[in-house]
């Protein structure tokens, strides 16, 4: 949080030290000039925030000083941070122009109910302040957020808010069995073995050449898999994957250069109702067992699940951005570090540049392409 112009406040919030009519001692500050915003959100960057709010002591921004904030603004977001503004009361048109701007949260105080309001603050009145939450509400039209104070809200939210707690109950009803119902026909689905599968069974039986199941190449980009290039670390098992999540260090897609990963999933996860503990949940104890894991607030960043790699020739692009478009891409990514950001997390030293030569990055694409079956999959016979 980031004061961009202190003191001077023509209200008399009888809370507020900013406030013109209180001797307080705060040394008045004029407007911030635009690189000094940029460093000190850079610097909040570097220090592991997430998201930088600015605020102004004002009662409500003339439209010449709400132009040098939405500079600072875009500023924010080229340091890849989300954005937050508490500029005092806002017009429809102040909270429109904003929202162009990209800004992600409108912070906006009530301060008090109704009812005491005239006991906190008498320069203005509690409409005054609704009018704002209102402004902001709309501004941010179906793509913006709602902070905890006020802000932007999406359209679906409000309808969800305006029904009745029994439809409510009954619409929700309808998610969760539609949900359960497909998880379970998916329970039924199998795939045909894929040549990886047919090398390992002829294997098994005693066959040293797999069967010939596999080519030459995508036998030594096997060898590669669970050896040098240490793929089978991350993806192991009967999906070909650990079922955790990494931060690979990818680069981040230009304006998404705040990538959550699951660390806005963990929050929300905390407070769900549809947690695996939670009242929808067909077994409780066992939800209660899994998320006795969960990992510790702040954690997740940047952090995504392993994916599968059953069938992973046949659904590019690749990674959670689509940023890498084909299996020679992902592997160049691995191997030489293309599309890496300069400083993954520290504890991903697994992930350094595996150094392969272009003669293994063949092979181990090969091998990849060998992990997709010949047909589609089957429905179990039902039992």
């Amino acid at each position: 949080l980031l004061s961009i112009k202190t003191g001077a406040c023509p209200e008399d919030c009888k809370y507020c030290p900013q406030s013109v009519r209180y001797d307080t001692g705060l040394e008045r500050e004029a407007l911030l000039d635009l690189e000094t915003v940029r460093d000190a959100a850079r610097a909040a960057r570097e220090g592991g925030a997430t998201r930088f709010c600015m605020g102004a002591a004002w009662r409500s921004p003339k439209d010449r000083d709400l132009e040098r904030v939405i500079d600072m603004v875009h500023a924010v977001r080229d340091e890849g941070l989300e954005t937050c503004l508490t500029l005092g009361m806002l017009t429809a048109q102040q909270a429109e122009r904003l929202s162009e701007a990209g800004l992600d949260y409108y912070n906006h105080n009530l301060d008090t109910g109704r009812s005491h309001y005239d006991q906190v603050v008498t320069t203005r009145d509690y409409d005054e302040r609704l009018d704002t939450l209102a402004h902001a509400r709309e501004a941010g039209g179906g793509h913006q957020h709602l902070s905890a104070d006020g802000g932007f809200i999406h359209p679906h939210q409000r309808a969800w808010d305006a029904m009745d707690e029994s439809d409510q109950d009954a619409a929700t009803r309808v998610l969760v069995g539609l949900s359960k119902a497909l998880e379970a026909y998916e329970r039924t689905l199998r795939s045909e073995r894929a040549p990886l599968d047919r090398f390992v069974a002829a294997v098994r039986a005693g066959d040293p050449t797999g069967g010939e199941a596999l080519p030459p190449g995508a036998v030594r980009g096997l060898g590669l898999f669970v050896g040098e290039a240490r793929c089978h670390l991350c993806h192991s098992g009967p999906l070909l994957s650990d079922l955790e999540f990494h931060d690979i260090g990818l680069e981040p897609v230009e304006g998404h250069e705040n990538d959550p990963g699951r660390h806005e999933g963990l929050d929300r996860l905390r407070t769900s109702a549809f947690r695996g503990d939670g009242p929808w949940s067909d077994d409780p104890q066992a939800g209660a067992a899994r998320l006795a894991h969960l990992p510790a607030h702040g954690h997740g960043q940047r952090e995504f699940r392993t994916p599968g790699l059953r069938e992973v020739a046949t659904h590019p692009p690749y990674m959670h951005t689509g940023a890498l478009a084909t299996l020679e891409d992902v592997v160049a990514f691995y191997s030489r570090g293309i599309g890496r950001r300069e400083r993954p997390a520290p504890a991903e030293t697994v992930l350094e540049p595996l150094g392969l030569t272009p003669e293994q990055e063949a092979d181990l694409v090969l091998f990849l392409r060998c992990l997709t079956s010949t047909a589609a999959p089957q429905t179990l016979s039902p039992r």
